[in-house]
């Protein structure tokens, strides 16, 4: 099994004690997927697209680098426009 794939199939349970998702039928419809075809990928039969990756990633807020195996961080960090203000105090 790639390493994308044994990701999201962690990815589903990962989703589930966050209550982000009820069960695996939630995952596979928000990223078009066949619920069937979750076992297929398990025996390595077939595999999750470039385009689910992606939906999966937006959906979700995943970084595509933890999908991959490079990154640690299952969550992508949002990044907060900040002004920053400077005060002067000199009168």
């Amino acid at each position: 099994m790639y390493t994308s794939d044994k990701k999201i199939i962690e990815l589903i349970d990962i989703l589930k004690s966050l209550g982000k998702i009820s069960n695996t039928s939630d995952f596979c419809k928000s990223i078009g997927f066949f619920k069937q075809n979750i076992t297929r990928v398990k025996n390595g039969l077939t595999h999750f697209t470039p385009v689910h990756i992606e939906k999966i990633c937006k959906f979700y807020d995943v970084d595509a680098n933890w999908i991959m195996g490079f990154n640690a961080n299952i969550f992508r960090k949002q990044v907060i426009n900040k002004t920053t203000i400077s005060i002067d105090n000199t009168e």
